[in-house]
């Protein structure tokens, strides 16, 4: 992909599904920014805003997964099935937070199952940065896809809490920057030539 000139006419079906990536795309963004604001301020963390930001991060990251356009078959089979794995995994942490009567974001942040569901989500949102990266030489995606698996390694080694917060908001500002380039871009860039889809 990467091919900035518009191949064919975009169907409604093409607009939706660029719609609905680009939408999951920010909104992914938009929740690891709160996130990064929240681990600045705590004080601001209520059960309810990190309720939202968590469900944002997923339900962002899922529908980036389901609805991204790659040329290659077994790439886009495979980040779709990420998205399933992923969805799997949120369904689980749901089931554990039902059981011990806990919100489900308590066993996000705090339990073993919680950080490999957060990092499945977080390799979508890393594998996104780096094929925009590569497509259209946004290169912040590369350094963001190479940070953002570190933060729930960083968790899961009990990383102090002022190096975790460093990680996401360096994550954060390279982010916002992916976005600023990516979210406005023509419509016709992320769906390409329709002949080179296998």
């Amino acid at each position: 992909m990467g091919e900035k000139a518009p191949f064919q006419e975009l169907t409604l079906q093409d607009r939706f599904e660029v719609a609905v990536y680009r939408t999951g795309v920010g909104l992914a963004i938009a929740a690891t920014v709160t996130g990064a604001v929240l681990l600045h301020r705590p004080d601001l963390a209520s059960p309810s805003l990190v309720s939202a930001t968590v469900g944002l991060f997923v339900g962002g990251n899922l529908a980036a997964a389901l609805f991204i356009h790659l040329y290659a078959r077994p790439v886009r089979v495979f980040i779709r099935a990420l998205g399933i794995v992923s969805g799997a995994l949120l369904l689980a942490a749901l089931s554990a937070a039902s059981q011990q009567e806990r919100h489900v974001w308590e066993v996000l942040l705090s339990t073993g199952l919680g950080t490999l569901t957060l990092a499945s989500f977080g390799c979508i949102l890393a594998f996104v940065g780096v094929k925009e990266a590569f497509c259209f030489r946004l290169n912040e995606g590369y350094l963001a896809g190479l940070i953002i698996p570190l933060v729930p390694l960083l968790h899961a080694a009990g990383a102090p809490l002022s190096v975790i917060r460093a990680v996401v908001t360096v994550t954060a500002g390279l982010l916002l920057l992916f976005a600023a380039r990516k979210l406005f871009q023509p419509m016709h860039y992320d769906i390409g030539d329709k002949t080179k889809y296998t």
